[in-house]
């Protein structure tokens, strides 16, 4: 693209185009833009191959956009064409009426937006920390588009990646329908789901999204097709539209995720300052749940371990501590605590509480009163873990966007979890007093 010089800072004049903008770069060609003819039937090669990619760069939005060559007289299709592992590709349609689409000097006209999935993981302390947001666990992630279910992904995790495969879901509809609970994914490991954002200057119908830690069966799913309510209920709709104007409108100056995660952690409703930093971070995580935002305002953070999370008071400081020092570094406060109350001092809290930590040194002192050798696997959770590389960098590198989606159900485990830490915590307490050589008079006191 070229501009006229200083008389305009518009796009100069060119030949009529097909203009895609893709938000993020260095985009893989496992999810391609796909020219198909009229009828929706044939795909168009050729013509899908004469595209040239551009990449813009703003201030706070980079893109790849795809130009075609375009005349008014051509009613041909846009589709998205996803590679799969064995067998013909994946193929969804985006965009029936493909028209001319004049250069805009940054959002262009049609858009689609990379994202990547994340979840909330708030700890405990107080139901004012919504959650510095963290990618999701394995499970699936559904899109509907056009209130039809257009596609289902399996969300993939190990110590270094977060990938997700698309199930060829045509392969499994009877009539129009899902027909089968099991439905495996054949896609390819991609980095990011392509969504659609705008089309010829009006935003897409609804993209829908919901996740799940299972796959939801062929019922449940028709039941969310044929059900605009309650997939409103079950599935969340952020703005996809990306433009680095409300980017910074929104998020420019404003807490980042490792300020959510220090506010919402540290909230204190009797101290002024702490209150205000979590008031502040409150705002920038609804506008987060509300729209597509940059991975760069992201907090570092490892891979997902839902099952270390549900120990901890404040899974959101373990998955975002890239050091591995935050286990051990808890397990050695309480400790710390623990001995000066036992020589008779009174410590001071330490700022990052963590319950588990404290009922491990609890079992651990009642173990060595009574003369017993602790545990050594229990010791084995509160070890240093290794220094990791953030999971996100590459997705920072590329610019690219994420979407905060529900996971009710790790919430709940959660809680319960630490429900039930507090009720052990406080038997270990009462254990710990029996040991105390005036126990009996004070509760006879107690008891007058």
């Amino acid at each position: 693209m070229t501009r006229l010089g200083k008389l305009t800072s518009g796009p100069g004049c060119e030949r009529d185009k097909l203009i895609v903008q893709v938000i993020g770069t260095g985009h893989s060609k496992n999810q391609r833009l796909l020219i198909v003819d009229q009828s929706g039937v044939e795909p168009l090669q050729a013509l899908t191959d004469e595209a040239t990619c551009e990449t813009e760069r703003s201030t706070s939005v980079h893109s790849e956009l795809f130009v075609w060559d375009w005349s008014a007289q051509l009613k041909h299709q846009l589709w998205l064409e996803i590679a799969t592992r064995q067998g013909p590709p994946i193929r969804l349609p985006l965009l029936e009426a493909v028209r001319v689409t004049p250069r805009q000097l940054e959002a262009q006209w049609n858009q689609i937006v990379p994202v990547l999935p994340f979840a909330a993981l708030p700890g405990t302390r107080s139901r004012y920390d919504l959650g510095t947001p963290v990618l999701c666990r394995s499970g699936y992630v559904y899109v509907f588009y056009r209130d039809r279910l257009w596609r289902e992904l399996e969300v993939q995790q190990d110590e270094e990646l977060t990938t997700y495969r698309d199930i060829d879901l045509q392969a499994y509809r009877q009539n129009q329908e899902l027909s089968s609970d099991y439905r495996q994914a054949s896609g390819v490991d991609l980095s990011d789901i392509w969504l659609p954002a705008t089309w010829n200057h009006q935003p897409a119908e609804a993209v829908q999204l919901c996740f799940s830690e299972i796959q939801l069966s062929a019922a449940r799913l028709k039941r969310l097709e044929k059900d605009p309510t309650l997939r409103t209920q079950r599935c969340q709709s952020p703005e996809l539209r990306c433009e680095s104007k409300t980017f910074e409108t929104l998020f420019d100056q404003q807490p980042d995720g490792q300020a959510m995660l220090e506010a919402f952690s540290r909230f204190n409703a009797w101290d002024a300052q702490a209150s205000d930093a979590a008031t502040k971070a409150s705002i920038t995580w609804r506008n987060l749940a509300a729209r597509a935002f940059p991975v760069s305002l992201i907090a570092p953070q490892r891979a997902r371990q839902s099952g270390f999370e549900y120990v901890l008071e404040h899974p959101g400081r373990y998955a975002c501590d890239l050091s591995g020092q935050f286990a051990a570094q808890r397990k050695t406060e309480a400790k710390a605590c623990l001995d000066q109350w036992e020589q008779g001092a009174t410590p001071a809290l330490p700022a990052t509480f963590e319950s588990s930590a404290w009922a491990d040194g609890l079992a651990t002192l009642l173990e060595q009163l009574r003369g017993k050798t602790p545990n050594a696997d229990e010791a084995d959770l509160w070890q240093p873990q290794p220094t990791v590389v953030d999971v996100l960098e590459a997705a920072r590198q590329r610019r690219m966007c994420g979407v905060l989606l529900e996971d009710p159900r790790h919430r709940v485990r959660h809680l319960v979890s630490q429900i039930q830490l507090q009720q052990q915590l406080l038997t270990l307490y009462a254990e710990r007093a029996s040991l105390h050589p005036h126990h009996a008079s004070a509760v006879m006191v107690q008891q007058l």
